[in-house]
């Protein structure tokens, strides 16, 4: 009788372990997806930033980029954002300002170690996070570089 009680218990206990390992694959799943619609969101994002920053700056949006993003269904195509809206929704923001005391304000921010100024900053400034300037080292999270570069550019504006 012994005996029956421990098999079924074992039984039982078994039920449970295999149960609790379909829970873990069900809650792994549910974490990859999360992650990919994480992921996807911040490409989003990454594109309006880039649309707006080129909208501010008077340029038109690449198509090479609407292409890229085109094969995905969850991006948001650049054919979907109504650029005149855009522009009547940024009239408050007054570009020239922006443009003649960018410079001197990202490195303010860069030197102060203001570091969300400066990310702020150098999204508007429209330059690709990929280049190899102030801007572009802001946008990439190299700080030391950034601080050394903001440095150089002071000092050549005094000249």
């Amino acid at each position: 009788m012994d005996s029956e009680k421990v098999n079924e218990r074992i039984y039982r206990l078994e039920c449970e372990f295999n149960k609790l390992n379909i829970d873990i694959q069900e809650l792994t799943n549910l974490c990859q997806n999360i992650m990919s619609i994480v992921k996807r969101e911040q490409e989003r994002t990454d594109l309006l930033e880039e649309t707006m920053c080129q909208i501010c700056t008077g340029e038109m949006p690449n198509s090479s980029s609407e292409e890229a993003n085109a094969s995905d269904n969850n991006e948001v195509e650049l054919s979907d954002i109504n650029i005149n809206d855009s522009l009547e929704n940024l009239a408050a923001y007054n570009a020239n300002a922006y443009f003649s005391e960018k410079s001197t304000n990202i490195i303010d921010a860069v030197l102060s170690e203001n570091w969300s100024e400066a990310n702020r900053l150098a999204k508007l400034s429209g330059v690709s996070r990929y280049a190899d300037n102030l801007e572009g080292r802001i946008l990439q999270g190299d700080y030391t570089t950034a601080k050394m570069l903001a440095e150089q550019r002071r000092d050549e504006q005094k000249k």
